[in-house]
């Protein structure tokens, strides 16, 4: 189902862009959103600071560790990209870049 994931991937991770240019050579353009967080991250997690209002414009949220926590709550390991989130339910699906 189109639409029902998004890829958060930052320009500033090699392994982030890999997935971007995959996304792309298979066609999942139109069926995986792109969300691309700002090229630094805090202690905390990778931030939407490019965002108008600094929040993700179709996950609704600051940071990546709020998709994280939404699955996991308390999430105790770092927060990586690429990462996919299920969009309706805002839970991580996975962040396994290979």
């Amino acid at each position: 189902m189109a639409g029902r994931y998004r890829l958060v991937a930052a320009r500033a991770c090699p392994w982030a862009n890999r997935s971007v240019i995959v996304r792309r050579l298979l066609g999942l353009e139109d069926a995986i959103s792109l969300a691309l967080p700002g090229p630094t991250h805090d202690e905390n997690s990778w931030t939407f600071d490019l965002d108008p209002g600094g929040v993700d414009p179709v996950l609704g949220i600051p940071r990546l560790k709020d998709a994280f926590e939404e699955r996991y709550p308390g999430y105790p390991r770092g927060i990586t990209v690429p990462t996919i989130v299920d969009v309706p339910s805002g839970e991580v699906v996975t962040n396994n870049f290979p």
